[in-house]
């Protein structure tokens, strides 16, 4: 099954979202500077180390807390698990 892809309006701005959207975005940018910066110095066990952090963060913590926010169809909590998923 294809999921539709999130449109740019399909959500407020950053800043307009709820603080656990705007934390876990704040995290997903750590990732990626953490591990271009790992990458960039052949770091490669620290890179992983950041992605298996951000990753448990995201399904422990912004999923679960979000669960009835995605049952509910909430376009803030699709577009923030959307555009870390696809970052």
């Amino acid at each position: 099954m294809r999921v539709p892809a999130v449109g740019t309006d399909a959500a407020d701005p950053v800043r307009d979202r709820p603080v656990i959207d705007r934390w876990v975005l704040a995290e997903l940018n750590h990732v990626v500077t953490t591990v271009d910066h790992a990458l960039e110095d052949f770091d490669t066990a620290g890179a992983g180390r950041a992605l298996t952090q951000f990753i448990d963060d995201l399904s422990n913590w912004y999923v679960r807390r979000s669960r009835s926010r995605f049952w509910d169809g909430d376009p803030h909590a699709l577009a923030t698990l959307f555009e870390c998923l696809t970052h």
